[in-house]
């Protein structure tokens, strides 16, 4: 929501500058405190959840090229 807010204000060059004109007139959401913590605790949730995914697919990428490296060694030659 903040990303979309920031484009439409933004000056949409190659070089996009968000000047404190534009700044001034753009509204910014206030929201309640309960609300507020229930997005940080998911955003967090979500990030700890990416984290682990890159954990596990790294270790996987590892895991598959020990069996490929394995079966080259076992592989007779041609």
């Amino acid at each position: 929501m903040g990303k979309q807010l920031v484009e439409q204000h933004g000056t949409g060059g190659i070089n996009p500058f968000l000047g404190l004109g534009n700044l001034r007139g753009m509204p910014f959401p206030v929201i309640a405190q309960n609300d507020h913590r229930r997005i940080g605790d998911t955003v967090q949730e979500t990030v700890e959840k990416a984290h682990a995914a890159e954990q596990e697919a790294s270790r996987l990428l590892q895991q598959a090229k020990h069996h490929i490296e394995e079966a080259i060694e076992h592989c007779p030659d041609a």
